[in-house]
């Protein structure tokens, strides 16, 4: 018998590919634009044995001794996310802890569901936590939900995070209450951060408290769920650093580390800036302090801040922190070109550094500034040079089709990336968010539509898909990448550089090949092999 605990946090639940598609094409339709865009998958994975596998999953698969299964029930390595210790349970728990509340978590739920069963049957917790991060559709927390509900009726559900928060925000109240309803959970939490309104969840249920005074959620209340009311979430992190020593027996090889709350800038095709709150970053003593009881358990961090390098001399103080501790784990973040230099790079190799990640997003000025970028192109070609030099790989993320968007602009960006060679990119289609600053120009580029069904003065949505598909077939000079963390994992693994190009630009030769062929979606022998060989 375990332990009673008040609550259990559930970490991610991972679908395999054809899962996901069909209930993306049931959900939405099959030629929607929301299916196209968020069907780019179709770039990210090759059809294997009548199956579809990502990068790190073919990769798992060549070097596992795991049976493939039976026809009908394939076994699906899992990916990246999965192998990394959940920040969502990892935070929450550590908050609700300092806080008197016991909890238990799992961190991947296909793989731990014998657990969650038997602490159900026992009925040894008294609530069940599901954060929201990395979901953009109900049915993995639908299948959660149900999965609970088999062997508990009564255990109350709570369901926050990022995907309860855009949907409170975006729906009306009809589609919203539809939503919850079809989820099925007790308490919603609607707020950018929510750790407060959770901890005084589970405290009312734990004692038996009415709901309605603890703000920021949906509670139900007969056939609805009623809302309380709205107040700003101020959780500073100084306050509230992991404490992996709750973790240290189920720790994963891969962990996510937040050293900030918020974003400093204010993109306009970003919404999160006009929600999110004021920027707050944690001490570097705080920090240094949390990456200590990491140091000797993990092989990969990712610093998990929108932004990470901001403020610059903030950065730099935390680089030299890295060196000095002489950290063995390799480190992976987002961060701005704009504020690195010659220095920067050099205390980046120094400190650990294998992969940095930005926010390119085009090529030509006039798009920058419409996005209120405050960089330009000439900064990030000479970042990009630095990088190149001193060997850590970079990924240029794109988006094609932002108001203000020609061809001639998307020219500038397909011709940046084969001059500037960032070691891969990703490009994706512009998402008109009512909620962004872009909206405020709605008449000057007489913006129509909203998501991935848009048209403005200079582009429609339809154009912008076809041009972010091109870029993954006419690009020479960096590398799709299919898989966006899986070359992060294959450096912890101290894979050379050079092997991992070949291996991720082996794969999209076996996606073109998958696309182009007629009739013909399995891979050829021939490129099986030499994807085996890549990295030996």
């Amino acid at each position: 018998m375990n332990q009673e605990v008040d609550c259990l946090l559930i970490g991610y639940n991972q679908f395999n590919m054809q899962t996901q598609r069909k209930l993306l094409r049931l959900s939405v339709g099959q030629n929607s634009k929301t299916y196209r865009e968020a069907n780019t998958s179709n770039l990210s994975f090759i059809e294997y044995k009548k199956k579809l596998y990502s990068p790190s999953q073919l990769y798992q698969t060549f070097n596992s001794d795991i049976n493939d299964g039976e026809e009908n029930e394939p076994y699906y390595p899992p990916n990246m996310v999965a192998k990394s210790f959940s920040l969502a349970v990892a935070y929450l728990g550590t908050y609700i802890n300092k806080r008197g509340i016991s909890f238990d978590y799992i961190n991947s739920f296909v793989s731990e569901k014998e657990y969650i069963a038997n602490r159900l049957k026992e009925d040894s917790i008294g609530c069940v936590v599901i954060p929201t991060t990395f979901y953009i559709l109900p049915f993995p927390i639908i299948d959660i939900v149900s999965f609970i509900r088999k062997y508990s009726e009564n255990v109350k559900i709570i369901i926050g995070g990022p995907y309860v928060f855009g949907q409170a925000h975006s729906l009306n109240e009809e589609d919203l209450q539809k939503l919850f309803k079809s989820i099925g959970a007790d308490i919603y939490i609607y707020n950018t951060e929510g750790e407060f309104a959770l901890g005084e969840v589970i405290h009312s249920i734990k004692h038996n408290l009415p709901l309605g005074n603890i703000d920021n959620i949906f509670y139900k209340q007969n056939d609805r769920y009623v809302y309380t009311r709205y107040s700003q979430e101020n959780n500073q992190p100084n306050n509230n650093f992991v404490d992996w020593n709750l973790y240290s027996d189920r720790i994963c090889e891969f962990v996510n580390v937040r050293t900030s709350i918020s974003c400093p800038f204010s993109c306009s095709f970003c919404g999160s800036s006009m929600y999110a709150g004021q920027y707050r970053t944690a001490s570097i003593e705080i920090v240094e302090k949390e990456l200590n009881t990491l140091s000797n358990k993990v092989s990969g961090v990712f610093f998990s801040d929108e932004t990470f390098n901001f403020p610059p001399e903030r950065f730099k103080a935390m680089l030299k922190m890295l060196i000095r501790n002489k950290y063995k784990f390799k480190w992976v973040s987002q961060l701005r070109a704009q504020y690195i230099d010659r220095e920067t790079v050099e205390l980046m190799k120094e400190s650990g550094c294998v992969q940095a990640l930005f926010g390119i997003e085009s090529g030509n000025q006039q798009i920058l500034d419409n996005m209120n970028k405050k960089a330009t192109v000439k900064k990030y070609r000479e970042v990009l040079s630095l990088l190149n030099e001193y060997d850590i790989m970079s990924t240029a993320s794109l988006v094609v089709g932002f108001p203000g968007e020609t061809y001639e602009t998307y020219r500038d960006t397909f011709n940046f990336i084969e001059e500037a060679k960032p070691t891969f990119f990703r490009t994706h289609m512009w998402y008109y968010q009512h909620g962004a600053p872009i909206n405020n120009d709605k008449e000057k580029f007489n913006i129509k539509g909203a998501g991935y069904n848009w048209s403005h003065k200079t582009m429609d949505s339809n154009t912008a898909y076809e041009l972010s598909n091109n870029l993954f077939f006419s690009i020479k000079n960096s590398i799709y990448e299919a898989d966006c963390s899986f070359p992060f994992q294959l450096a912890c693994k101290k894979i050379s550089n050079n092997k991992i190009k070949n291996f991720m630009s082996t794969f999209s030769l076996c996606v073109k090949e998958g696309l182009t062929a007629q009739g013909k979606k399995e891979v050829s022998n021939e490129l099986i092999e030499k994807l085996k060989s890549a990295l030996k």
